[in-house]
C-alpha cells in the first residue's frame, strides 16, 4: 500500500502547451508541471520518421532527435527550461508533407 500511495503522489501532471497537425502526423509539446522540463511527443509516425525538440534563444542552442524503430509515438527527453523558447516537430525527417513542427513557445524560467 504504501509503495501504491508514493507511485500516486509523485505521478507528474502534464500541461499540452502547442500541438500542430500535418499529413497524418501529429506533434506535441508538453511541459512537466512537477519537473519544470519540455519534452516533444509525435504521434502517427512511421518506421525512419523522426521526433525532436529544439530550443531557440536567438539561435538554436540544442536539439534533441530520437527515431523509432516502430511504433506510431514517440517521446522526446526533456529540457529543464529556462528562458528560452522550445518547438516540437515530427515526420519525415526529409520535411515534405509528412512533417511538421509546432510554433516556438516561450518561458520566462
Amino acid at each position: 500500500m504504501k509503495s501504491l500511495t508514493a507511485a500516486l503522489t509523485s505521478a507528474a501532471t502534464y500541461t499540452l502547451l502547442k500541438q500542430s497537425s500535418r499529413g497524418g502526423v501529429t506533434v506535441r509539446l508538453w511541459l512537466n508541471n512537477q519537473a519544470r522540463a519540455v519534452h516533444a511527443q509525435g504521434l502517427g509516425l512511421r518506421p525512419g520518421e523522426i521526433v525532436r525538440i529544439d530550443a531557440y534563444a536567438g539561435v538554436r542552442l540544442d536539439q534533441r532527435v530520437l527515431q523509432p524503430n516502430s511504433g506510431t509515438k514517440l517521446d522526446t527527453k526533456a529540457f529543464s527550461i529556462y528562458p528560452r523558447s522550445y518547438s516540437a516537430c515530427a515526420g519525415s525527417p526529409a520535411g515534405g508533407a509528412r512533417f511538421v513542427c509546432t510554433p516556438y513557445h516561450r518561458f520566462n524560467g
